[in-house]
């Protein structure tokens, strides 16, 4: 336990340390300080101090490397010197030329002036030109793909527009319609009204005549049943009263059995006309 706290500390004093170095000037921020907060603090800071590191070494590297190539340049530019062959010994042309292969070669980023790397490195610039010109043609069919999509977003869309203005104009026209029917909705309830004070003021009527709801069909149909049976009794009367009224009138028997005949058919006629009576009422 004693060794971990003594690795903590030492590692919190490295965190510091590195922030001090990092921030410089600048107060060091506040920070939860536990045991994960330190060990990711630290990786933190081994990472950055390994970049650092290797920063300084490849840009001392550069510095070598910078004084190498100044040290061979005069080397060179003395050699030409001798030769007479330096900047100033060259014509205008000639140090136009120069001057250009100088700026081709810091353009194509080449190692030295030889043949080969020109060439290398303009074989690498044609390779990537090509790649560039395959982008473009996969770009170009992709811009032409979505034109077609888009061709056909903007059917789509006039079509629908279209399809929006009819069902915009039968939605007028429904909308003419369900006002129609919403007149004759109130017209209805108003008739409906009147129907019901109708059939409240013939309810109150019929409870003022006496009759009961239970006379409305049953009772008609047995008065039905008994009407019809008078009236299958009163045909044969009929029949027979009719042939006696073709008898002589001075047939005394004939005259007897007739004005019987008539007080029957009158009895039946008038029970008839009770039923038919009651029938009306109800």
């Amino acid at each position: 336990m004693a060794t971990k706290d003594q690795d903590l500390r030492k590692k919190r004093a490295e965190v510091s340390n590195w922030l001090s170095q990092v921030l410089k000037h600048e107060p060091i921020p506040d920070f939860e300080v536990n045991a994960e907060t330190i060990q990711l603090l630290h990786r933190l800071s081994i990472i950055s101090q390994h970049n650092e590191k290797n920063s300084q070494l490849y840009v001392e590297d550069l510095k070598k490397k910078s004084e190498e190539y100044n040290a061979d340049a005069q080397r060179i530019a003395g050699i030409l010197e001798r030769l007479t062959l330096g900047q100033n010994c060259l014509s205008r042309s000639g140090s136009s030329c120069v001057h250009a292969l100088a700026r081709t070669g810091a353009s194509l980023c080449v190692k030295n002036a030889s043949d080969t790397c020109f060439m290398l490195s303009l074989r690498e610039l044609q390779s990537n030109i090509n790649e560039v010109k395959e982008r473009l043609e996969m770009e170009e069919q992709d811009m032409q793909r979505l034109s077609k999509k888009t061709q056909g977003v903007l059917l789509n869309h006039s079509s629908l527009q279209k399809a929006l203005d009819i069902l915009e104009k039968r939605a007028a026209g429904e909308t003419a319609k369900i006002a129609e029917r919403k007149k004759e909705i109130a017209i209805l309830k108003k008739a409906t009204a009147e129907n019901e004070t109708i059939v409240e003021k013939l309810k109150t009527h019929i409870a003022k005549s006496g009759v009961s709801e239970t006379d409305f069909h049953d009772k008609l149909v047995k008065k039905k049943e008994k009407l019809d049976a008078v009236d299958s009794e009163l045909a044969p009367l009929k029949s027979e009263l009719k042939s006696f009224t073709s008898l002589p009138p001075d047939a005394i028997e004939a005259k007897v059995k007739i004005e019987q005949l008539k007080r029957e058919l009158s009895r039946l006629q008038t029970q008839m006309s009770e039923c038919v009576d009651v029938t009306l009422l109800q």
